[in-house]
């Protein structure tokens, strides 16, 4: 279960989303597959011809550059 996000939340994140899909498209791809699609790291890496170990890490950054993201957003809000 994930929490619910009050709306001004939920844009941040979008906004971030987008902003990751501009700098890391194969990111951005795999972070939908993840959260939108319910797709796992290693159904990813067969699709990608990667191991999921590669899939884990690029999540991981992908996920890091939105929350920095939404660091800024609230940086700048504040």
């Amino acid at each position: 279960m994930r929490p619910m996000l009050s709306d001004s939340e939920a844009e941040k994140v979008d906004r971030a989303v987008a902003r990751l899909k501009h700098f890391d498209s194969l990111g951005y791809e795999i972070v939908v597959a993840c959260y939108r699609g319910k797709a796992s790291c290693r159904a990813i890496g067969r699709h990608l011809g990667r191991k999921h170990d590669y899939v884990s890490a690029l999540l991981s950054r992908s996920e890091a550059y939105i929350a920095g993201m939404m660091a800024t957003f609230v940086e700048t809000a504040g």
